[in-house]
């Protein structure tokens, strides 16, 4: 289900996707999907959004991380990515 979704993003959202693409964090295969809006008149970042997706028994999990600024972004960027590798899927979720 993660590889159906990353393939199935498309770039005609509001969002423009920057990246799309399924990884191994410690414990999962997620798919991970970067993406950012911009406005249209001032042409600033209105956000910037990473999203790590986990599926499990055909449940969807969806772990997200948005700023909008993008040195915030790549500044916290590597500390969201540790929060993510301890995400678990209970038996009871």
């Amino acid at each position: 289900m993660v590889n159906s979704f990353a393939k199935g993003i498309s770039r005609s959202t509001a969002n423009t996707i920057i990246e799309k693409k399924v990884i191994s964090l410690d414990n999962y295969e997620a798919g991970k999907v970067v993406s950012k809006t911009i406005d249209s008149k001032t042409k600033k970042v209105k956000n910037i959004i990473v999203s790590y997706l986990f599926e499990k028994n055909q449940t969807l999990w969806v772990v997200a991380y948005t700023t909008d600024s993008e040195s915030q972004f790549q500044k916290h960027l590597p500390i969201f990515r540790e929060s993510v590798n301890t995400f678990r899927i209970t038996e009871n979720s």
